[in-house]
């Protein structure tokens, strides 16, 4: 390339042009020293760091035509594409870098209008560009253009103005590189992204559907067992029954871990803080446990040192999962001993607490190597073939989760054979204390015997006597409490409390003493042991005492003192499962809306035995109906019905209750659990969601507010789990589980889902002749669900596959359903006709 060098005694005819080139070059001078290094000082001026040119006005001259033939011949070849447009556009400059990127040559480009290469829209961007630039701005953008060959490629441009000598804008630099590449990767990402979301929108729906197939027959399961335990009923019969509903807490824990898990992967597991009583959240996630570590002989003990706030802000729910996953494990890894929790004050200002939890059991230990391991998603400490304990692996993964929600955190310290102790921190508010909090029981100078074998529950206990103004003597056998007893004074002691499991001789042996006792028989005494039937109950009563079941809580013993000492007579009978001051104050017009004939039976039923009168309603359409025609106190709507749903329906409900002036309380009944579920049902104008299968604690306390005119934030029951499959016909043991087995009722439960199973079946038959996928769907959920009440394993897994078929319009594959489906179905009319004592044939 060959350059004549500018002349000094008068500017060049090309001065503006060589002024903008000169900016070009200065605004290129960073793209130089990238690209060269330190070779980049052998063309740039040391004193300005500029290119080799002579400055200031006309006498801005080349300085040599060799450096400037070296920068020319760089600037031409570096990568990047670098374009200088004149005011209109045009192409002024073209180097080798533009040519590869947009495969035009320099020739090909030069006199041209840049925007020939921008397609469409983009032309209009390229003028958005201009004028910024005209106006001193500088600018960056990424998007398409085309080259040559008709590809369309990712650019990343920078635009600069540049002015002449006097300021004034005469032309653009455009600095470019291909991004396509880049784009490319960005495009991949975020199709994985969407691929991932979609598989996680899959996994939601399936674990939604997965909840509705266990909990709708676990509806039955529960609530029927409930029923029965509010009965009069033999120790044995009760102790059967216990175990079912535990069997069935048992599954609803896996069921509800599994789903919760999923909640906080997507990131959608939320507290729900409102004040609680401490003591009582400690004390029933305690008894949820009672039953397990009593059949394993361990003492189950619980403590609240004295300056933990009784009364705090949290979610109570959401802290008890994390009780009771922590000791439900512990019992699950402890043979002999204990196990303990032990609540302590962390820190405390006037707003706020941080409470320290200890859960401490003499269990069989984890390696140290194994305790971060512990708390990752589906890791066990021991994780082979063999090992002795089951579980999901997410328990302490979704308890990690929870404190962290709650502003706490979670560790462990053990070693194999000396034991575990769990640790975990959350923050709470203060609460004030409530209007209805019971006042420190009167103990003050009260001179205690406790005897109690456990040393950990006996240091406890005895602290919280002290606490109470009490003097504590305690022992650990019969016969130091004897020893303790005769070294006493003439005064004695006011009040003993004794271990109904002591060792050697037992506590009922102490107490029959006591009560025999000239000297002692007066002595109020309260017996500590395991919960008592009705033959219990009255032995205890008949010897003086008053009877407090472990594990204690502080709440609970204080009564137990309380009533001990004012000598009261004591009630007589078995416990309640749900005390009269459950039931509502005035009878209930309710109307239930539910399609499935043995839930329908069930509801009812419970209904009726507690006062209230039903109008019952196949489908949203009849609930409706009842509505036009009747006033009721409440509504029990099922969520997925037949004709309408319950969500159509509400909403019909409620744009016609707007016109009057009315307001009905409506409550959900659905067997779907996910945290979408209960918003969808809110929104179309439901007051509460009840997952089913039903509470009825929980649904007789929600009729006890509906009847006290309390219908503001109605509570939303909780719900629980299901059975093991068997291959015959159906389960006789099970199916009597289920109505506490009083054969009259299931009788009655048999017979109606006879008299209804023809019509159900050769709806279904028509349906899937007719290729009409939502009956087929609607007719196989519901003999689906009535089958799995009676433990019809085989006939409840084709019902399925005749759902499934329906969803997905596979038409072929449910008349194959079908076929086997009704022989199957056969057999379990078979085996439900002896019991309803007709005779059936489909």
């Amino acid at each position: 390339m060959n350059v004549t060098p500018l002349r000094l005694d008068r500017p060049p005819a090309n001065a503006p042009r060589v002024r903008a080139l000169i900016r070009a070059l200065a605004l290129a001078r960073e793209a130089l020293r990238h690209e060269l290094g330190s070779d980049v000082e052998a063309v740039l001026d040391p004193r300005s760091g500029f290119p080799m040119l002579l400055r200031s006005g006309q006498d801005a001259l080349l300085q040599s035509a060799t450096r400037n033939q070296q920068f020319s011949t760089i600037l031409a070849n570096v990568r990047d594409s670098v374009v200088v447009l004149d005011r209109d556009g045009v192409v002024t400059f073209w180097n080798a870098g533009a040519e590869a990127l947009f495969g035009y040559t320099a020739a090909e480009r030069l006199g041209r209008p840049l925007a020939e290469l921008h397609p469409g829209m983009l032309a209009d961007l390229l003028a958005d560009e201009l004028r910024d630039i005209w106006d001193g701005h500088e600018r960056r953008t990424v998007h398409e253009c085309r080259r040559k060959d008709g590809e369309t490629v990712w650019i990343d441009v920078r635009s600069a103005p540049l002015r002449d000598l006097d300021g004034v804008v005469t032309g653009i630099l455009r600095v470019a590189n291909d991004v396509t590449a880049q784009k490319r990767v960005e495009a991949e990402l975020r199709r994985a992204s969407e691929e991932a979301d979609d598989a996680n929108r899959a996994k939601s729906e399936f674990l939604a559907n997965m909840s509705h197939e266990i909990r709708t027959p676990m509806n039955a399961i529960i609530g029927m067992t409930d029923i029965v335990l509010d009965t009069e009923l033999s120790a044995e019969q009760r102790r059967c029954l216990e175990v079912v509903r535990q069997s069935s807490d048992g599954l609803l824990d896996i069921i509800n871990d599994i789903l919760d898990f999923s909640k906080i992967e997507a990131g959608r597991l939320a507290l729900d803080p409102a004040p609680f009583d401490l003591h009582e959240a400690l004390d029933r996630s305690l008894r949820a446990l009672a039953v397990r570590s009593e059949q394993k002989g361990l003492e189950l003990i619980g403590d609240i040192a004295a300056d933990v706030p009784p009364r705090v802000v949290g979610d109570a729910g959401r802290l008890s999962q994390v009780l009771i996953n922590l000791v439900g494990n512990a019992i699950k890894f402890t043979e002999h001993g204990e196990v303990a929790v032990a609540v302590a004050l962390a820190t405390c200002d006037a707003d706020s607490a941080q409470l320290h939890f200890r859960v401490r059991d003499t269990g069989i230990g984890i390696a140290a190597d194994k305790h971060a391991a512990i708390f990752r998603a589906f890791e066990q400490a021991d994780g082979s073939s063999t090992r002795r304990y089951g579980g999901t692996g997410l328990g302490l993964t979704i308890s990690a989760s929870l404190v962290a929600l709650m502003g706490g955190r979670i560790w462990v310290e053990s070693a194999p054979g000396r034991g575990s102790t769990f640790h975990f921190t959350v923050r709470v508010g203060r609460a004030p204390a409530a209007d209805d909090d019971a006042p420190p029981v009167a103990l003050a100078g009260v001179r205690t015997l406790l005897v109690e074998a456990n040393r950990s529950l006996r240091e406890a206990v005895a602290s919280w006597l002290t606490r109470w103004g009490a003097t504590c003597t305690a022992v650990e056998s019969a016969a130091a409490a004897r020893a303790a007893l005769a070294a006493a004074d003439e005064s004695g002691f006011d009040l003993a409390l004794l271990d109904g499991d002591l060792l050697g001789e037992d506590g009922w042996s102490l107490l029959a003493w006591l009560a025999a006792s000239p000297r002692h028989a007066a002595m109020p005494r309260v017996l500590l042991g395991s919960q008592l039937d009705r033959d219990g109950l009255q032995r205890a009563a008949a010897l003086g005492a008053v009877h407090v079941s472990k594990p204690l809580s502080q709440p609970a013993l204080r009564a137990a003192l309380a009533t001990a000492r004012s000598g009261e007579p004591l009630a007589s009978g078995p416990p309640r499962l749900l005390p009269a001051a459950v039931t509502p104050t005035r009878p209930l017009r309710v109307l239930v809306a539910e399609d499935q004939d043995v839930n329908q039976e069930l509801i009812c039923h419970l209904l009726a035995k507690h006062g209230h009168s039903v109008a019952l309603a196949h489908n949203g359409s009849e609930a409706l109906a009842h509505w036009q025609r009747e006033r009721f106190d409440l509504v029990l709507m099922d969520v997925q019905m037949p004709v309408m749903d319950g969500l159509q329906a509400t909403a019909r409900i409620r744009d016609a209750e707007r016109e009057r002036g009315e307001h009905v309380p409506i409550v959900a009944l659905t067997a779907h659990a996910m945290c979408g579920d209960a918003a969808r049902c809110l929104s179309a104008g439901m007051d509460a969601h009840v997952t089913k299968p039903l509470h009825i604690r929980d649904l007789l306390a929600l009729l006890r507010r509906v009847a006290a005119g309390d219908t503001a934030e109605l509570p939303a029951p909780a719900a629980a789990a299901a059975a093991s499959p068997t291959a015959e016909p159906i389960d006789l043991p099970r199916c009597l589980a289920i109505v506490g087995g009083q054969s009259d009722l299931l009788g009655q439960l048999a017979a109606t889902f006879l008299k209804n199973v023809g019509a159900r079946l050769q709806a279904l038959r028509d349906a899937i002749a007719c290729d009409d996928a939502d009956q087929a769907f609607n007719s196989a959920h519901s003999l689906k669900g009535s089958l799995a009440n009676f433990a019809a394993d085989l006939a409840v897994q084709v019902a399925r596959r005749l759902e499934i078929c329906a969803l997905e319009a596979d038409f072929a594959g449910a008349r194959q359903a079908l076929v086997e489906f009704e022989p199957e179905l056969a057999r379990v009319l078979n085996a439900l006709a002896p019991l309803a004592n007709v005779s059936h044939a489909a």
